[in-house]
């Protein structure tokens, strides 16, 4: 089930070596998911650029993963808001 923008009080993070500008798109990979999480420590982990993104309407936690890692999958991808690190 999807989840609303109040569910991600502290933000949500989307970590890469990939350089995004603001407004772009982080989306699906080939495994059909993007990701992102709401503990921005575990998004470092992913890459050198860390980046606050909203979902889109899809995102759910991941249940593969500890809570405290915050891991949240997507089908349609998370909008870059800004570059944090």
């Amino acid at each position: 089930m999807g989840r609303n923008n109040s569910d991600f009080s502290a933000g949500l993070f989307h970590g890469s070596a990939h350089e995004f500008n603001e407004g772009d798109m982080v989306t699906p990979g080939k495994d059909g998911f993007a990701w992102a999480s709401t503990n921005k420590d575990v998004a470092a982990g992913y890459g050198a650029n860390v980046y606050s993104v909203e979902h889109q309407g899809d995102a759910v936690r991941f249940p593969g993963a500890a809570k405290e890692f915050g891991i949240h999958s997507s089908r349609t991808g998370y909008k870059v808001t800004k570059k944090v690190n």
